[in-house]
């Protein structure tokens, strides 16, 4: 959309879609989504350049649209003007060079989960927040500019970086994770400790996906259900009937990709509104807290982590804690017996082996801490800028 665009706006723009040899099936698509009539103004460079040509390219473009890149760095050594998107790295570390010989802009969404050390990732909540529109209006702003003078001063990078929200990612229109808040029944079989007083608290959570399961204990918690329902917070509020272990049947009938189970009125009071928010950030940010099938896959060990295992308002992969369930189900068929401590126990061997299957984001070490100072951004680059003015083309990547 953004190549077809700018070829109409401009009849004189020419784009060259740069790559390695194996990306060329990607840049092949791009160009064949280019509309005919403009596509023979579209050069496919995948693979096509040294990295002394690829050089001399940049020294002859309008404008470099890139991702973050080696590319990137390169053109904001050479002086090419520059349009950035950064997707879920820290860009104070990966990011443009601060000061260049030319005018240049980074575009970035951070997102709740970002900065994070993921290479595949399937819901890209941060690269797919970023709109043609937008990206349009910086590529034109640039192209109106023109390249500075060899001579130049040094230029400030303008960053364009905006804050979103699990709420502000739900109101654009993505899917985030459900998340299952179960209340269990008493260690007694009987109802949880202030089971209204624990929906008032998940209710007052700022995550916006949240389903409510609740133990059949009763008239008490046939009330907590309707009066959840009638909030309209909740996308799904569930009266688990008991079964062999009353207190496992809202585990079982859970359906979010994260489960929290809770117990404890005081719990849920105690718990500020971000917590499931930075919960699910530190799930989805962690590849290594995933789970392919039912059964976890090994990970790398983290010393302790067994140790700060709740259960309570902890917030599991579904897979794990269905295992755990599935492992004490059956045996108190009368729900009594210390269900509680016989979950933890049976989450806990699992986490022995598998320790990054549970998270509280509350516990988790910020990902998004600044790096040690590097001296001078844009100081020292062993590349000078070329001389040469740019005419058009622009080099999209």
């Amino acid at each position: 959309a953004l190549a077809a665009e700018l070829l109409e706006a401009r009849p004189t723009l020419r784009i060259v879609l740069s790559g390695t040899p194996g990306e060329r099936p990607i840049v092949a698509q791009i160009r064949a989504l280019v509309p005919a009539t403009l596509r023979d103004r579209v050069i496919d460079g995948a693979g096509a350049y040294s990295l002394a040509e690829l050089i001399a390219l940049l020294d002859r473009c309008a404008v470099l649209v890139s991702n973050d890149t080696g590319v990137m760095h390169l053109a904001r050594a050479r002086g090419t003007p520059l349009v950035a998107l950064l997707g879920p790295e820290n860009h104070r570390r990966w990011g443009p060079y601060t000061l260049g010989p030319a005018a240049a802009t980074s575009l970035r969404y951070v997102v709740p989960c970002a900065p994070c050390a993921r290479f595949d990732c399937d819901v890209l909540y941060c690269l797919r927040s970023l709109e043609p529109p937008e990206v349009r209006a910086e590529v034109e702003a640039l192209l109106d500019g023109g390249r500075p003078a060899h001579d130049a001063a040094l230029v400030q990078l303008r960053r364009r970086h905006r804050q979103r929200s699990w709420r502000d990612l739900a109101d654009a229109g993505f899917e985030l994770p459900l998340v299952s808040v179960a209340v269990l029944a008493g260690a007694d079989g009987g109802a949880a400790d202030g089971p209204d007083a624990i929906v008032a608290a998940i209710g007052a959570q700022a995550y916006p996906r949240l389903e409510l399961l609740v133990a059949d204990t009763g008239d008490a918690a046939h009330a907590v259900v309707e009066n959840a329902r009638r909030s309209g917070r909740f996308e799904r509020v569930v009266l688990s009937r008991a079964g062999s272990a009353a207190w496992a049947s809202p585990i079982a009938d859970a359906i979010g990709t994260y489960v929290t189970p809770i117990w404890s009125s005081a719990t849920a009071a105690a718990w500020p509104t971000d917590k499931l928010d930075r919960d699910v950030a530190a799930l989805v940010r962690d590849p290594s807290t995933a789970f392919t099938s039912l059964l976890p896959a090994p990970f790398t060990d983290v010393p302790g982590a067994e140790r700060q295992l709740g259960p309570e308002g902890r917030t599991y992969r579904h897979a794990l804690l269905a295992i755990a369930v599935k492992s004490v189900d059956g045996d108190d068929p009368d729900g009594r017996g210390a269900p509680h401590e016989r979950l933890a126990a049976a989450a806990e061997r699992l986490l022995r082996e598998h320790p990054l299957a549970v998270v509280d984001g509350l516990n988790v070490p910020p990902h998004d801490a600044e790096p040690a100072s590097r001296g001078p951004s844009g100081v020292g680059s062993p590349l000078a800028p070329s001389p040469t003015r740019a005419l058009e083309p622009a080099v999209a990547r």
